[in-house]
């Protein structure tokens, strides 16, 4: 989900409101003027559309996984399909409109858990990881041979997990120099470390609050520490040089980088229990300057009944002759579970 970091000078400053056709609302309120004790809709200067032309495929397994789905998306920088999980399925989506398809494999349906996934070969035959917090492992999968393999499948015998417990890894991310995929152990000791080398560890339960999900963003490391309600940046040393806490300290679950904007999706914003309380956020950031550039509820913008909790927010690009033409942000929503697709105007496709 990280691999198209397209250059974005402008700033939302000087942005134009784009017109947009469809069913798309407006907020007049701007951002600063939230008062509320919850995250409530202030889209500033961007638009937003429910892109109902896509869908799940109709399958009954699949729906009965999805139920407690998980899942994170990731765009194949090769193809520009955009892919996500649900149990342990893979399903793509094009850019043509319709219904996405399930990547066929030999595997038992609904074995494991794939909580995230990032591609690390594109193209009508991809290869991918994924963090399987239920196996406890990270997965590499190849659709051209058909071939998996286990990364870290005995934890428990690496000296840095000696006392961490079981290893449960809720993301996996591509290095962006090393290419080596990096594991976040979210749900075990919130340590973030490279799954290949096993050298470079970093994070623990004494920096994170459950290393839930992150990237990287122009060589440094961005982890979300969910329970705390920060985002933070971590240099090649493994230094956290920044701890940004996220807007009325909502659980960042997940970052994504378009450009320089961030997408941030909450599992949960406070005052969760209040009974105006209008369902998770998910926050846009020009993330140079941290300013805060639109806030998003789907469950009631869009009326996504089963968008509660946010899971995974992630951008889709869609290129077309190697122009960004459209974007779209990828919602996978947790108990209930569900996958839906928005579609964004007001940012620079540059």
């Amino acid at each position: 989900m990280k691999k198209l970091l397209i250059t974005i000078a402008a700033t939302l400053n000087v942005l134009p409101v784009l017109a947009h056709e469809g069913a798309d609302h407006t907020h007049a309120a701007p951002v600063a003027d939230q008062k509320l004790p919850y995250a409530v809709s202030a889209w500033g200067e961007l638009k937003f559309r429910d892109a109902t032309e896509y869908t799940l495929p109709d399958d009954a397994a699949l729906a009965g996984y999805l139920k407690k789905n998980h899942g994170g998306s990731d765009v194949d920088p090769v193809t520009g399909a955009l892919y996500t999980t649900i149990g342990a399925k893979v399903i793509r989506f094009d850019i043509a409109a319709g219904p996405g398809v399930i990547l066929k494999d030999d595997e038992k349906f609904g074995q494991g858990n794939f909580h995230g996934l990032t591609v690390v070969k594109g193209g009508e035959k991809p290869s991918f990881y994924f963090s399987d917090n239920s196996r406890h492992l990270i997965r590499h999968r190849n659709y051209a041979d058909g071939k998996s393999f286990d990364l870290v499948p005995n934890a428990e015998a690496i000296p840095y997990f000696d006392k961490a417990g079981k290893f449960n890894p809720t993301d996996v991310e591509i290095h962006t120099k090393t290419g080596n995929p990096w594991a976040f152990d979210g749900y075990g000791s919130s340590l973030v470390f490279d799954v290949q080398e096993q050298k470079e560890v970093f994070g623990g339960k004494k920096q994170f609050s459950t290393s839930h999900g992150g990237s990287f963003y122009k060589d440094k490391l961005v982890v979300c520490s969910r329970g705390s309600g920060e985002i933070c940046t971590l240099n090649l040393k493994g230094e956290i040089e920044e701890r940004f806490s996220v807007l009325k300290k909502a659980n960042p679950c997940d970052i994504d980088f378009f450009g320089d904007y961030a997408l941030v999706g909450c599992l949960r914003g406070p005052a969760a229990n209040d009974a105006k309380y209008p369902g998770s956020p998910c926050y846009i950031y020009h993330w140079p300057t941290k300013k805060l550039v639109s806030v998003i509820t789907p469950k009631t913008d869009f009326d996504h009944k089963n968008g509660q909790h946010i899971h995974n927010a992630a951008w889709w690009p869609q290129v077309v002759n190697g122009k960004v033409t459209k974007l779209f942000i990828a919602f996978s929503y947790w108990n209930p579970g569900d996958f839906k697709l928005v579609e964004v105007t007001g940012l620079p496709l540059k």
